[in-house]
């Protein structure tokens, strides 16, 4: 009762300091966020912004210009699509007339083309394109950020041409050169320490699964590794780090997919070992069957559709996910209420971010890092429940270390007291027989021919007791090789009825006993002894 009144306090500990770490985290990775988004705005030269959606890829700028569009303010939220979609942008110039910054966010915006006014030819327009289909090196904006530079003389509109494969989500801001790079410089800061935080959970889950083999753990640290690596492909820096490689936006398709399907089966493995119900594992199977539907619907080359199921797969985990967490039977520290509150912090930040990027409800500024808000919140909470379960199980490993050296121990002592047993009974059946054998000689010394049929009576007990003696101790010897798992069989040829003749005339009331063997007795081969 005591161990299980510590291991609950400890738990409730380990679930105040995870949350501690959780909200600690949260401030240092939201607060820069507030100066990029917000205080920047003051410095932000965009006046107006407007959209039209789902136009198709091959028309011109002159029949989109003479359709109507929809202002918006903030975020651009647009969900999944295969059509075109158009911003209108009115940038308001620099005091200075010096050139603006248009910074562009998310950076895994596939293609990004801006039409601007061309100044040699009245009417006229000219086209950049950025976005990361692009290599790093023909890329107008040298950041991690997408983006371009303009120098508008007077209020002037822009066109933003988008077409992306990935969720149609963006946020343009018209800055000054100086006030783009401390936001690069920002993001660059909060961006190291959120990968940093990442980094160093996978490494701790690598580490404990190649001491502990842990199947849960394991498969934590493989759906971390995969994290780590879509949190670099989000974040645009594959571009940099791998040159002029074509594939970016493939591969960052294929990590975020993988990063759901991953992130499901450790989900599975750690709700199995909870034993959660049959029916509770239910749902979460059909969404790692959604997820397997995506990767194929990838090889196939609807991009778009297996991202949107693959956004659909992770808006259902939350509610799926924490039900199978409540049906758990599993008493076993780290306790149920530590994985029902996981669950439930991991359904909140779920619900958060995942609508917006399916176009279904009005984005936030902070949504533009909503799957890294969520993937910090699963990786922390995840992480901590994991360390939790890993320092208990090292526990048990330790105790059970312990217990097996104890047995070893009792073995090893049991061992040498059967072996003192066994001198003990060589020293004892040599000082017994030696006695044993100057008795019998001086029976037979004192036998003479005029003994009467009471001497001879008496002469014939002293024998058998004697030899009564003698099997005693035998038997003890005997006994003490058996105990040891070495007794040696003797075996040869005996007559069951004089075996038995021996044996009543052996008792000290043999007289009272009268054998009667009816039918002959087959002969036996066995060890007279034992079988005595």
């Amino acid at each position: 009762m005591r161990a299980a009144v510590d291991a609950s306090a400890a738990g409730r500990a380990a679930l105040v300091t995870a949350v501690r770490v959780l909200v600690v985290a949260l401030l240092l990775f939201l607060c820069p966020l507030r100066p990029a988004l917000a205080d920047d705005e003051g410095l932000n030269h965009v006046v107006s912004q407007a959209v039209q959606k789902h136009v198709a890829a091959d028309q011109p700028l002159a029949a989109v210009i003479a359709r109507p569009f929809t202002p918006f303010d903030g975020v651009l939220a647009g969900g999944y699509t295969r059509d075109t979609e158009w911003l209108r942008l009115v940038i308001r110039p620099r005091a200075d007339g010096g050139p603006l910054v248009l910074r562009i966010q998310p950076a895994y915006l596939n293609e990004l083309t801006l039409y601007a006014p061309d100044p040699a030819q009245p009417g006229g327009w000219r086209s950049e394109a950025s976005g990361n289909r692009l290599p790093w090196s023909a890329r107008p904006y040298p950041a991690v950020a997408l983006g371009f530079t303009v120098q508008p003389q007077t209020e002037t509109t822009y066109y933003l041409r988008l077409n992306t494969r990935s969720n149609s989500l963006l946020h343009v801001e018209a800055l000054p050169a100086d006030a783009a790079a401390r936001a690069d410089v920002r993001a660059a800061l909060w961006q190291g320490l959120y990968l940093a935080v990442l980094s160093w959970i996978a490494l701790w889950a690598l580490r404990e699964y190649w001491i502990s083999r842990d199947r849960v753990i394991g498969a934590f640290a493989l759906a971390q590794v995969i994290y780590v690596l879509y949190t670099l492909a989000v974040l645009g820096y594959l571009s940099p780090l791998l040159g002029s490689a074509g594939f970016i936006p493939e591969l960052t398709f294929w990590l975020v997919t993988l990063a759901v399907m991953t992130s499901l089966l450790f989900h599975r493995a750690l709700l199995r070992w909870y034993e959660a119900t049959r029916w509770g594992l239910a749902g979460v199977h059909g969404l790692i069957a959604a997820s397997v539907l995506a990767v194929l619907l990838l090889l196939a080359g609807q991009v778009s559709l297996a991202l949107q199921i693959n956004s659909l797969v992770a808006l259902l985990a939350g509610p799926l996910l924490l039900g199978a967490a409540l049906s758990a039977r599993r008493r076993q520290q780290p306790g149920r209420l530590a994985l029902n509150v996981c669950y439930t912090l991991l359904l909140l930040s779920l619900l958060g971010y995942i609508p917006p990027l399916l176009g279904w409800t009005r984005a936030a500024g902070w949504v533009l890092y909503g799957a890294l808000v969520q993937g910090l919140i699963a990786s922390i909470l995840m992480g901590g429940l994991q360390h939790w379960r890993a320092r208990l199980l090292a526990r048990q490993a330790s105790q059970a270390q312990h217990r097996l050296l104890l047995s070893e121990q009792q073995l090893a002592l049991r061992s040498e007291q059967l072996v003192e047993q066994e001198r003990f009974m060589t020293m004892l059946t040599h000082e017994l027989k030696t006695p044993l054998a100057s008795i019998r000689l001086s029976v037979d010394a004192m036998s003479a021919p005029h003994q009467d049929e009471a001497d001879q009576r008496r002469r014939g007990r002293i024998n058998r007791a004697l030899a009564n003696i003698d099997a005693i101790v035998e038997r003890c010897a005997l006994s003490a090789r058996i105990e040891q798992r070495d007794p040696v069989i003797r075996s040869a040829p005996c007559e069951l009825p004089a075996l038995l003749a021996d044996l009543v005339a052996g008792t000290l009331e043999s007289a009272r006993v009268e054998l009667h063997i009816d039918a002959p007795l087959p002969a036996l081969f066995s060890d007279a002894q034992l079988l005595g």
